[in-house]
């Protein structure tokens, strides 16, 4: 029998790359600073396109992360609260400019601070709000107004103070405690200091007159004690005023 012819396969299918466009999230690109000898110029690269209209608008020119210093602070003799407190050493050669700050606690927004100009080398604190799981307490042990000398020619005042921190953290933290002893502005009115205990460690912080300062750290459910007192004489026939002592 006469062979079959075989029968006409047909074309394989052309194959066809399909790629798969894979999107990448836009990196900010931020500006290099050029340092000159007594200025800064912030080189922005490329191209930044800014809508018309009056609001404001904002561009990114540089940005920086610190490892803070934490530290609650507290002057129980204005209130009985103790702050947190964020300090860093401003190291770039670019000044930070002076502006509002917006203040953000563990990712929660707390509230804007303000920043004065800050160069390289200074100090940069920032206050963080209250802290409930520390509490400050000042209490008057004693207090007494008296006569003393010749016919009462004098008076003395004695005040005799306790100021008690308790913490709550499940970790040890880092404190600060601040008070002050009142400072005579004429050679008629005598201060004279009482007990103090434990002895500050720093005296007239930051040019500070007359203010003591306890720096200690706070173990967890830990409670320290702080005795501050003093003694003020004065002629009888004249009235005392107790004005606050200012920066």
């Amino acid at each position: 029998s006469p062979a079959t012819a075989p029968l006409a396969q047909p074309a394989p299918a052309p194959k066809v790359a399909m790629e798969q466009s894979v999107q990448k999230p836009a990196e900010e690109v931020e500006s290099t600073p050029m340092e000159g000898a007594f200025q800064v110029e912030f080189k922005v690269p490329g191209r930044v396109t800014l809508a018309s209209g009056e609001a404001v608008r904002k561009v990114r020119l540089a940005s920086r992360v610190a490892s803070p210093d934490i530290v609650l602070r507290a002057a129980p003799g204005v209130e009985e609260t103790a702050f947190i407190e964020a300090q860093f050493k401003h190291e770039d050669e670019a000044p930070i400019l002076p502006g509002r700050v917006a203040i953000y606690r563990e990712g929660v927004y707390v509230g804007l601070g303000n920043l004065p100009l800050v160069r390289r080398d200074e100090t940069v604190k920032l206050g963080f709000g209250a802290d409930e799981r520390v509490k400050v307490s000042r209490v008057p042990l004693k207090v007494r107004d008296a006569p003393s000398g010749v016919f009462g020619q004098r008076r003395t005042d004695t005040v005799d103070l306790k100021i008690t921190v308790r913490s709550a953290h499940p970790r040890p933290v880092k404190m600060i405690v601040e008070d002050r002893l009142p400072i005579s502005e004429t050679g008629e009115i005598v201060v004279e200091p009482g007990t103090i205990q434990p002895a500050p460690t720093t005296r007239n912080p930051d040019d500070r007159r007359g203010v003591l300062a306890w720096q200690f750290d706070l173990a967890p459910g830990e409670s320290k004690d702080i005795r501050l007192g003093w003694r003020v004489r004065w002629p009888a026939d004249r009235t005392l005023t107790n004005e606050d002592q200012k920066g």
